[in-house]
This record gives structure tokens, C-alpha cells and sequence, in this order.
């Protein structure tokens, strides 16, 4: 048996943020979220136990009502020389539980686009995402753009 009908798919409520480099916009789910030069932060502290820079793009994303969700995070990303060590990471702050990465992907060019796609079985209300990239090696990685797409699929 279906969980549910294609009607009552539409009916569900989302929250879509999609931003570039340039963009600010007011999320549904909290505060403002700034995409630009001033977010980023190179040699902020990964929450991920592994060397390397960490750069956050933009702020948190706060979760606004517990449920199961679908996350899409499509990056623009750059880095330089050797590039087998190099990652992106979607993050999960959860308020019962503490940091765990929900979700990686290498990335295998110097500038590429990259997409990490993640169902995740329960948010629960105030859990935060946020996306970070690293390198083992220590060199600089960015990720110079970012398109979010979180689907409220089912409520618990």
C-alpha cells in the first residue's frame, strides 16, 4: 500500500531555498540566510574529525517542524592542485543527539558542480543543517555556490 497519493503529495508543506554566490533570502524555516564573500569562513573548525580547512557557506538551516524530509544540496565548488582529498559535507546539528555528516561526496575536478542527495528519516524541530567542504591535505577549498531544496515528505 502507497503512503500516500499523488494528490496528497502536493498538498505537503516545503521549504525550497535556492541561493547563488549574490543572493539573500528569507527562509521560511528562521532567519535570513547571506550567500556571499562575508560567509564564508576559511579555517573554521569542521565538525567532521578529519584535518583540513572547513569553509561553511552561508548560515544554518533550522529545521521548523519534525518530520521526515527529502534534502537536495547542489555546490559549485573550487580548489586547487591535487584534488583526491578534497569533500563536501552536509551536516546535521541534531538537537537530541549532537553533529553527525549526513552526507558526502568527492570532489574530483578543480571547479566543479556537485550534488549530494539525502532522505532522512527524521528532522526533529530545531535541528540545524549546514554544509561545509574540506581537504585532508590542508590546501583551500570553496564552494562558490549553493542551491538547497529541503521537501517535507511525511510527518511523524
Amino acid at each position: 500500500m502507497a503512503l500516500s497519493s499523488p494528490a496528497s503529495i502536493s498538498s505537503l508543506p516545503s521549504i525550497v531555498l535556492d541561493a547563488s554566490i549574490t543572493d539573500t533570502l528569507n527562509a521560511e524555516c528562521g532567519k535570513p540566510i547571506q550567500f556571499g564573500p562575508d560567509s564564508y569562513k576559511p579555517g573554521a573548525k569542521s565538525h567532521k574529525a578529519q584535518p583540513g580547512p572547513s569553509v561553511w557557506n552561508g548560515e544554518t538551516i533550522t529545521i521548523p517542524e519534525t518530520g521526515v524530509y527529502i534534502c537536495i544540496f547542489s555546490g559549485t565548488c573550487e580548489t586547487d592542485g591535487d584534488t583526491k582529498s578534497a569533500q563536501i559535507h552536509l551536516n546535521l546539528r541534531q538537537v537530541s543527539k549532537g553533529v553527525i555528516t549526513i552526507g558526502s561526496t568527492p570532489i574530483d575536478q578543480e571547479y566543479c558542480e556537485k550534488s549530494i542527495y539525502r532522505r532522512v528519516s527524521k528532522f526533529e524541530k530545531g535541528d540545524e543543517v549546514w554544509i561545509s567542504a574540506t581537504r585532508e591535505d590542508g590546501r583551500d577549498v570553496r564552494i562558490t555556490s549553493a542551491k538547497w531544496m529541503f521537501h517535507h515528505s511525511l510527518p511523524l
